[in-house]
């Protein structure tokens, strides 16, 4: 019971996990619901790492890159040197230089409670309502449990901060808030020191470092339709599958749905019972593990 009250305190952390200085990766897709030009829906996938120190203003930074985007994208933004980190582990806060600036920005306070307002670069995103901390809780991110914020905006798009890892909504870009009609922006996967963490330890979590990279991970996979109101179909290209485990999991990280097929290069699967939001599916095949991003409407 001591050991449990040590590592639970109404159900939060009792240790804190600092954010990564090297060797991480963050997978991100972001969902544009009309397309830029708004003549049709379209995806762009990218990986955000960190490379080498620099040193800006006397003080050490760590390097922010997107090596590429999946699909050239005006309205997304641009791939290459996207900032400089610092991070305070004293005070449990990580500290951001924008590319073309040289004055800092708070980007993360992982002190914030119940009640608190955003506050520094998240807080901002086109003059939308500030958001607040609705609740804390726990997520597993590898083996350890680590806090989590909620925010009272974020039902919509389905964000959340998640200690020593960042926001789920793009790790360095503002929260859309209460706003409407946004991108919608996930966290696919995480990985540090060569080990997938999130969403969980069997993920393949490679660097998107080219078009065919990008091909092989994300399209050897096809699910439709995205968004989906009642049923869903997977697809494998390829050879059929001697057994395929296809899972849905809720932006908490919880298994709503986990079933097995055996022999199909073509899966249909009834979601008419989840709740509108934002969904990982998990497809775990002979020839590895994919996961894609799934939007009920």
């Amino acid at each position: 019971m001591f050991l449990m009250f040590s590592i639970f305190v109404n159900g939060q952390t009792s240790v804190y996990h600092p954010f990564p200085d090297s060797n991480a990766v963050w997978n991100f897709e972001i969902f544009l619901p009309f397309g830029c030009d708004f003549f049709g829906q379209s995806n762009v996938n990218y990986s955000i790492i960190i490379t080498s120190d620099t040193i800006i203003n006397s003080q050490s930074y760590h390097k922010l890159i997107i090596p590429l985007l999946s699909s050239s994208s005006y309205c997304v933004g641009s791939t290459g040197y996207q900032g400089a980190i610092r991070q305070d582990n004293l005070n449990k806060k990580v500290f951001y230089i924008p590319q073309s600036e040289n004055q800092e920005q708070l980007l993360y306070d992982f002190n914030m409670q119940v009640g608190d307002t955003v506050k520094g670069l998240l807080e901002i995103c086109n003059g939308s309502q500030k958001d607040i901390v609705q609740s804390i809780d726990s997520i597993l991110i590898g083996n350890d449990y680590r806090k989590k914020w909620n925010f009272v905006c974020s039902n919509d798009y389905g964000y959340y901060i998640i200690e020593g890892l960042g926001s789920t909504y793009g790790l360095i870009k503002c929260l859309p808030g209460c706003l409407t009609d946004q991108n919608s922006i996930s966290l696919t996967c995480f990985q540090q020191n060569g080990k997938s963490l999130y969403p969980d330890t069997t993920t393949n979590c490679q660097i998107i470092t080219s078009i065919n990279n990008t091909d092989k991970i994300l399209n050897e996979i096809t699910l439709y339709p995205n968004p989906a109101t009642d049923k869903i179909t997977i697809t494998q290209n390829g050879n059929l599958a001697e057994e395929s485990i296809i899972s849905i999991f809720n932006m908490a990280g919880q298994q709503i749905i986990s079933e097995h097929f055996n022999g199909q290069n073509l899966i249909q699967m009834d979601v008419s019972n989840l709740a509108k939001g934002i969904y990982f599916v998990k497809i775990q095949t002979n020839a590895g593990v994919e996961s894609k991003k799934l939007v009920i409407q």
